[in-house]
């Protein structure tokens, strides 16, 4: 276990107890000890403020999550091209911010350029790059291209169940593809009914 690997783990131990009613403070309290012991020059320190811009992005503190996930961006930029899979990973969590905010177009360039960054990586990306699908998935879906989303989807679970992945992460894909396949057959429902699909927005 790597030491940013414990820190992360202890933020997750946290937020699973009970009275885990101050998350933010955690997290920062756990970056300043680990700036203060380590470095706020290196992966891990960037490890740490993504993962404080992924608590403020399910807050739904946009504005804040965006700074944080910009700031590890740059930190691991400044490391070099052999941290360059990380910084798409860290601009990935920030293209699903956008989303969530309804910026669709700036997300859907960001995971697609991603992808073909993984797909080059000389390394296994096989969680980063299942990821990027899952968020373009989701990127589909607001569009109403459920059948688009379909295919991301499916594509993740083959790649997951081909390659071993983690079995949390094939649930999830199994729940994407029962919403995609959701919409679509109310889509479709909706067209041999006469109507119009509904817009929907998040």
């Amino acid at each position: 276990m790597t030491i940013v690997t414990g820190y992360l783990q202890a933020i997750d131990n946290y937020r699973r107890q009970p009275q885990a009613d101050d998350v933010e403070s955690f997290i920062k309290n756990l970056i300043q000890t680990y700036a203060e012991e380590h470095s706020t020059t290196d992966s891990g320190y960037a490890s740490l403020i993504n993962e404080l811009g992924s608590y403020y992005r399910g807050s739904r503190r946009f504005d804040e999550g965006a700074q944080a996930f910009l700031e590890a961006a740059d930190i691991l930029e400044q490391m070099g091209d052999s941290m360059r899979c990380e910084r798409e990973v860290t601009l990935n969590n920030l293209a699903e911010l956008h989303r969530m905010e309804g910026r669709l177009d700036e997300a859907q360039a960001q995971l697609e350029a991603s992808l073909e960054v993984f797909a080059d990586a000389e390394d296994d990306q096989l969680i980063p790059y299942v990821s990027a699908l899952n968020y373009l998935g989701h990127v589909k879906m607001d569009r109403n291209d459920y059948l688009e989303a379909l295919e991301l989807y499916e594509r993740s679970r083959d790649l997951l169940e081909a390659n071993d992945g983690p079995e949390p992460m094939i649930e999830t894909a199994y729940q994407n593809l029962a919403g995609a396949l959701a919409r679509l057959a109310g889509k479709d429902a909706e067209r041999a009914n006469g109507t119009q699909p509904r817009t929907e927005t998040k």
